[in-house]
């Protein structure tokens, strides 16, 4: 056997290189096992070693058990919770900010210094506010005639409208005078319109809703503003449209409405001759609104403001921007970011232009003379000229090829749902937002309920007895059903919308827990 191995390895040296390696291997790897089996031999410590690291692997087993059950407990509870969770009063989530309030003692802790001091200043804030609209006022009072030649000089002396007739005062049924004691208020106009109005799937032109938003509307301007009285200026497509417009408000508190002295003004068109598709066009009475130098012939300046506008803080920077607007400059107008998104229709501004909130300087726009004429002969032209099948849009491009006559305004006095298309605020951080805009009947479709439940709580809010405590308290619990049962909103993924919505309604929530007015 031996013989006939030894001629093999001769025959294949290969073979006995392999042979070889693997002797040498099998010899290595016994030297090595029995020194490390003679190492162990006798070694406590190392027996107690294995037996610890047996132990403790044992025991994080058992841990982890034990948290795996008191996380299932927990779950179990919190479903509980949740199945009990209403509608009406959403005890969740009332359970859950008392549980984070005691857990965030420290987090508190830390913003009690700031947050007292901000409590403490907010009296010296108010005097201090009240001190500048005291001067301002001075200032207005004094500089009354000095505005009012400039503004006669500013008037052009022929105001014949060439091709299209302006409806002369014999013929327009405004109620309105020229009564000096008018002259100082500061002067709101919005349009309101029964009749005529081409019907949808989206209750756009339901008389009911316009009626509910215009209440809606009227009321934050009186209930967050500081000045004494406003001039309101309803166009109007008939009398009984104007009727029902000021029985929304009988039965307000007459500290209220007092505050509110209404006019109406007939709604002004183009001949039809002169428009043959002007009902073919959006809404026929939304279009009023480029025509209001017809409508409103006796007004030199205003703030327009379409129904379905609500203020959250006082509107007394809206007059301010009058005073801000330099000659040539006629019209300020805020953002709407749709424009930019889609680039097939022309825009001015930064990124388009909303019209439904305008500070209007009346007599700069009579001065306004153009290649096509007027400022309506412009319109009109524009109008018929391009693709523009909203008012917006027809605005928009006059302002894109006349932008000295504008004055861009920041999202603060028109916010709208599509401000928060990039998902990031756009402004308002340190001042909140004063005006919100709910167009194309946001506040009733449900496709924004953050707007939605801002104007549902304001219009069912009772000027006589709500706070501001209340209405905050009620927004606040709003906002989480809105996040919690995951109801349709874009604004409620923007980290911080609630801070900016809510801001002036908190300082006034805290000013009236500061004197004692706040309800517990």
């Amino acid at each position: 056997m031996l013989i006939r191995i030894q001629r093999q390895l001769r025959r294949n040296p290969t073979l006995v290189v392999l042979v070889t390696l693997t002797l040498w291997w099998s010899v290595a790897c016994m030297i090595v096992y029995s020194a490390r089996a003679s190492s162990y031999v006798g070694n406590s410590d190392i027996s107690l070693d294995f037996e610890n690291e047996h132990e403790l692997f044992d025991g994080r087993k058992k841990e982890m058990n034990r948290e795996k059950r008191s996380r299932r407990e927990t779950y179990k509870q919190l479903q509980k919770r949740e199945s009990n969770f209403s509608m009406d009063l959403p005890q969740l989530y009332l359970d859950t900010r008392q549980v984070e309030e005691n857990e965030a003692v420290s987090e508190e802790q830390k913003m009690e210094t700031k947050k007292s001091k901000i409590t403490e200043n907010i009296e010296d804030l108010r005097q201090t506010y009240t001190l500048k609209q005291t001067k301002q006022r001075k200032k207005h009072t004094l500089t009354a005639k000095k505005k009012k030649e400039r503004r006669l000089k500013t008037k052009p002396l022929d105001r014949k409208r060439a091709e299209i007739a302006a409806p002369s005062p014999t013929q327009n049924t405004s109620t309105a005078t020229h009564a000096k004691n008018l002259s100082s208020l500061r002067t709101l106009v919005t349009i309101v319109c029964g009749t005529n109005q081409r019907p949808d799937e989206y209750q756009r032109n339901i008389f009911g809703r316009q009626l509910n938003q215009t209440k809606t509307m009227l009321k934050s301007l009186v209930y967050f503003s500081t000045f004494t009285t406003f001039r309101v200026i309803l166009v109007t497509d008939t009398e009984d449209t104007y009727n029902q417009v000021l029985q929304q408000i009988e039965d307000w508190p007459a500290n209220y409405r007092s505050r509110l002295l209404f006019e109406r003004a007939e709604l002004w068109t183009p001949p039809t001759d002169a428009d043959p598709l002007l009902l073919q066009r959006w809404r026929p009475c939304s279009w009023s609104k480029l025509f209001l130098l017809e409508t409103l012939p006796f007004v030199d300046a205003a703030v327009y403001v379409d129904t379905d506008i609500l203020f959250l803080a006082p509107a007394e920077g809206l007059w301010e921007i009058l005073d801000e607007l330099e000659p040539p400059q006629a019209l300020a107008l805020g953002p709407d970011p749709l424009y930019d998104r889609h680039k097939h229709r022309r825009y001015a501004g930064t990124v388009g232009l909303s019209a439904g909130m305008m500070v209007m300087n009346f007599s700069a726009l009579r001065a306004f003379r153009g290649q096509h004429g007027n400022f309506t002969q412009t319109i009109l032209h524009y109008k018929n000229s391009f693709a523009n099948h909203h008012d917006q849009d027809t605005l928009n491009a006059f302002l894109a090829d006349h932008p000295e006559l504008l004055h861009e305004l920041g999202a603060r006095w028109n916010f709208s749902p599509s401000q928060c298309l990039g998902g990031v605020l756009p402004c308002c951080t340190d001042t909140g937002v004063a005006v919100i805009h709910g167009f194309d009947a946001t506040f009733v479709r449900g496709i924004e309920m953050i707007f939605q439940v801002i104007y549902e709580r304001l219009l069912a809010l009772p000027l006589d007895t709500g706070s501001a405590s209340d209405l905050l308290r009620g927004l606040e619990e709003q906002f989480f059903r809105v996040d919690r049962l995951g109801l349709s909103s874009t604004c409620k993924k923007v980290w911080g919308i609630q801070d900016i919505l809510l801001k002036h309604i908190h300082d006034l929530a805290k000013l009236e827990e500061k004197e004692g007015r706040g309800t517990v």
